[in-house]
């Protein structure tokens, strides 16, 4: 496997293991080979808890879900609902670092641009975190996957808008695991989660 250049990876082994992963599907690509799941890397929930500190003490606040919550809606209707939330496994994870292992611009961090859904099909091959997809599931926090992951069935229907229980479930199931994540970084409010 062919590494990026040490003065290239940000500071920490866990933005490292990531860069690491998608240097390896890269080569994969440029190989035309498919990627095999490599062993992850194990990264503790406090290690990544370290590299996630640079997202301040509010970076799960109230008004982030609020907001979070009606960007979903728009989505429903814009018609575009099914597309962007297709049946699978979704994880919701802050990741203030990009596939390189570089921190995020602060722009970037301002406008809570942190917070991916990955995608994450059956065999653990994960999207929407970098271009090519790659096993960065695996690379999360154990916690992590197993309290902030939500299943979403086939829809029932083929038409461009879910069902309102589809929606419904949906909403329920990111508020939850959205609370999970507060409860994992410890930003739970006195009395809350």
């Amino acid at each position: 496997m062919n590494s990026l250049p040490e003065e290239l990876i940000g500071p920490h082994p866990v933005m490292k293991a990531w860069a690491d992963e998608h240097q390896r599907a890269q080569d994969a690509l440029k190989a035309g080979v498919a990627l095999k799941q490599a062993k992850p890397a194990v990264i503790g929930m406090q290690d990544y808890r370290d590299v996630c500190s640079i997202l301040g003490d509010d970076f799960l606040d109230d008004d982030f879900l609020a907001r979070e919550l009606l960007k979903i809606k728009s989505r429903i209707m814009k018609g575009d609902f099914k597309m962007v939330f297709s049946p699978g496994t979704h994880c919701l994870a802050p990741i203030p670092f990009d596939e390189y292992g570089y921190y995020l611009a602060e722009g970037k961090i301002s406008s809570k641009e942190y917070l991916k859904r990955l995608l994450v099909r059956p065999d653990g091959l994960t999207y929407n975190f970098a271009a090519t997809p790659a096993y960065f599931f695996s690379l999360l926090p154990e916690e992590v996957r197993q309290h902030c992951s939500f299943n979403i069935p086939p829809y029932k229907n083929g038409l461009p808008l879910p069902d309102k229980s589809e929606v419904d479930f949906i909403l329920s199931e990111y508020i939850r695991v959205f609370n999970n994540l507060r409860i994992l970084f410890n930003k739970t409010k006195p009395g809350t989660a």
